[in-house]
C-alpha cells in the first residue's frame, strides 16, 4: 500500500488533518488516535465520517460491541476499516480511470 496515496485520501475525504507519517501502522496509530478521540467527543461527527468514506456499518458496529475489544481495540479496528475502504476507493480509481470528456454534456453508449 501506498502510505502517501491512503493519507492524502483520508485528509480529502475525511476532513481528518492527519501528520505526515512513513509507514502504515503509524498511519494506523494516528488514525486510532483521532478515532479514540471522536468515539469520547464527537461520536456523530465520526459516524457521519463513516458514512462519508462508506464504511459498512456492519463491521463499525462489529467492532464497537466486541467485549474483548478495549477502547483502543476498538479504534484501532475502526482505523483499519477507514484505511481498507480508502484502499479500495484508491485501486478502483486506478483500475477504472474516468473518461476526462465524461463532463462534457455529450451522452455516452
Amino acid at each position: 500500500m501506498e502510505t502517501q496515496a491512503l493519507l492524502q485520501q483520508l485528509n480529502e475525504s475525511g476532513e481528518l488533518q492527519l501528520r505526515p507519517v512513513v509507514t502504515i501502522e503509524e498511519l494506523v496509530a494516528v488514525l486510532a488516535q483521532r478515532v479514540a478521540t471522536m468515539i469520547q467527543n464527537e461520536p456523530d461527527l465520526l459516524f457521519q465520517l463513516l458514512y462519508r468514506i462508506d464504511v459498512k456499518e456492519s463491521l463499525v458496529q462489529e467492532a464497537l460491541a466486541n467485549p474483548e475489544f478495549s477502547p483502543d481495540d476498538a479504534a484501532k479496528a475502526i482505523a483499519r476499516l477507514i484505511i481498507e475502504r480508502q484502499w479500495q476507493k484508491i485501486e478502483s480509481r486506478r483500475k477504472y480511470p474516468q473518461d476526462p470528456h465524461d463532463g462534457d454534456g455529450e451522452e455516452r453508449w
